[in-house]
């Protein structure tokens, strides 16, 4: 059952909610639990208890009774109103206590009863091209998130990296990772390594330190130093890092007022800087090294196989 979420049915802004699911100590002992909390992340599957058997839908509907949106059958939505009440969301798993675990984003209300908790794992998310009508996208803008507009739409793109690198680099094995094109060339997995240092060394702190201080002082980023320690970098284990402290990133960022968003701070080569402004930055960094890797895999693994289609194209990664 689920205790400690909120107590009342809302439509939007569940992200930060922090839940804690109880079990019955009478049909289960605390081992069923055991190696759950080496998971990010659990699927819930739930009772939509407080749907009356005479709200429940058979047919079609409007999206939460929105007419300038198309009505759709209530299996084209994710309406509470369905005919077997189930509901299912995908959560962070915060941490386990015997027989209980606290998870953040369960978009369940106190008193929910719980049907079945399954750890989640990558290889069970879509496979291929995800498409949606503009109606869903339009509903889903405030659904999990507190910020709208520009401020929302740039934490979810920073939310999206990490799977779009996962996703992208499925395929690749450690040659692949580790080809430079040049000596003074980065590699995938050095841009991966820098990812996850610069999540940790200017995203996180930049905007921790914007929130919280007085007009900080932001130092400069040297981004070859962390290459000049003569480290060993591991691809995968640079792309989990990178995970984690981006889920970080992005729960701080979720729960911050939108008047945060105009606090400022002074960088000490550029000046001053809103931290907005360096929300985009972090999102047009990503989009940078993202397209770094896609030119460094086709050039690697894609270029070299096409033939005499290589006339028509220059490679430079």
């Amino acid at each position: 059952m689920v205790s400690k979420s909120v107590a009342d049915v809302r439509d939007d802004l569940w992200d930060g909610v922090v839940a804690r699911i109880e079990l019955d100590p009478a049909r289960f002992s605390p081992d069923c639990l055991a190696g759950l909390e080496t998971f990010s992340h659990v699927e819930i599957l739930f009772l939509l208890h407080r749907v009356g058997s005479g709200e429940i839908v058979f047919g079609s509907r409007h999206p939460r009774e929105r007419e300038n949106w198309p009505k759709v059958g209530i299996f084209a939505q994710r309406a509470k109103a369905r005919p077997n009440r189930i509901g299912a969301t995908v959560c962070r798993l915060v941490g386990v206590d015997g027989l209980a675990l606290m998870v953040e984003g369960l978009d369940a209300v106190d008193g929910t009863p719980v049907l079945d908790i399954k750890p989640y794992m990558r290889e069970f998310g879509p496979r291929g091209i995800v498409r949606q009508p503009d109606w869903a996208s339009e509903l889903m803008l405030g659904y999990w998130g507190t910020h709208s507009g520009g401020i929302g739409s740039k934490i979810r793109l920073l939310e999206q990296t990490p799977a779009i690198l996962r996703n992208l680099l499925r395929g690749a094995d450690r040659e692949d990772l580790d080809w430079q094109p040049s000596p003074e060339r980065w590699s995938i997995t050095m841009v991966l390594a820098h990812l996850a240092d610069v999540e940790v060394e200017t995203v996180f702190n930049r905007i921790r330190r914007v929130a919280a201080e007085d007009h900080p002082v932001l130092p400069a980023y040297d981004q070859e130093a962390l290459f000049h320690s003569q480290k060993t970098f591991d691809a995968l284990s640079e792309l989990e890092a990178f995970e984690r402290r981006r889920i970080e990133t992005l729960g701080y960022l979720k729960v911050l007022p939108e008047s945060a968003f105009q606090r400022t701070a002074r960088h000490e080569q550029l000046g001053v800087l809103r931290l907005e402004e360096i929300l985009n930055e972090c999102v047009f960094h990503d989009l940078g090294h993202i397209r770094h890797i896609i030119e460094l895999y086709r050039a690697r693994t894609v270029y070299p196989n096409m033939g005499g289609f290589r006339g028509y194209y220059q490679v430079k990664p």
